[in-house]
């Protein structure tokens, strides 16, 4: 008796999506992350409420439905492979990141200051409750490192990357990735964490690792706004102590990331 038939596989995102295909609907995501913001945003006032509703609902769920609907996990489709490896990697690579990503912040500032507006938009929306403060630290140290590596790493980079080599894509959509958060005085130092997402990207294989470096460097960027919350907007320049711990914490960083892994 003959076996039965076989039955055809579901092609992947991957292999059903051209790369044009994928560039628009990455963009379209980040179109209805910015709506969904700004709905959430009217309705409660608050700011850290709006970055988790909105990166769960635009980017999240929409990434996972197209990946089930190609026959994949979100995991299985987006390489989130978690092991004690990557963990130390990514983990160890926002700290290390953390300082020469804010001293270039630093620079960018000095070149195009932020309006005191800012700094008033701040304070009044930073949390002051217990409630609030769990808020504030679950959308920027989980929902929002998790949907913008899915979206920016996950899917722009991994796409540009099969047109423009690693370097070409990490530049751009690095370069993207800084412009997109629409804070000109962070520039530099949004564009130097996004070439560190993809380069931990490369390094592990696993997009966990930039998923957890960018946790980290939001936690840490978030626990001093808490702590200095009445003298934000009042730091002076980065002095030669603070360019020189950067440039070794760059070099130690350099050095974990030294041996890319075959994709």
């Amino acid at each position: 008796m003959p076996p039965p038939p076989e039955t055809p596989q579901r092609p992947t995102l991957w292999e059903a999506w051209s790369a044009w295909q994928l560039m628009v609907y990455a963009l379209l995501l980040l179109g209805a992350n910015v709506f969904w913001q700004a709905v959430v945003f009217q309705l409660t006032g608050t700011v850290f409420l709006p970055v988790a509703v909105a990166g769960l609902l635009a980017i999240v769920l929409p990434l996972t439905g197209a990946a089930w609907w190609h026959g994949q996990s979100l995991g299985a489709a987006f390489d989130l492979r978690l092991d004690a490896g990557v963990v130390i990697i990514g983990i160890g690579a926002g700290l290390l990141a953390w300082l020469p990503a804010s001293t270039l912040a630093g620079l960018s500032s000095e070149l195009r200051p932020p309006d005191d507006s800012y700094f008033e938009f701040l304070r009044e929306h930073l949390p002051t409750d217990l409630p609030g403060t769990l808020v504030a630290f679950g959308a920027a140290g989980v929902v929002a490192p998790f949907a913008e590596e899915l979206l920016f790493r996950g899917l722009l980079y991994r796409t540009a990357r099969t047109r423009w080599g690693p370097v070409g894509a990490a530049f751009l959509t690095s370069l993207f990735f800084g412009i997109v958060h629409w804070e000109p005085w962070s520039l530099f130092g949004l564009i130097a964490v996004g070439l560190v997402m993809c380069a931990l990207y490369e390094r592990t294989g696993s997009l966990v690792a930039p998923m957890l470096a960018h946790a980290v460097h939001n936690v840490i960027s978030l626990a001093l706004m808490l702590k200095w919350r009445d003298e934000l907007g009042a730091g002076d320049a980065a002095g030669p102590t603070a360019w020189l711990v950067s440039a070794a914490c760059t070099a130690a960083l350099v050095w974990l990331l030294r041996r890319p892994r075959a994709r």
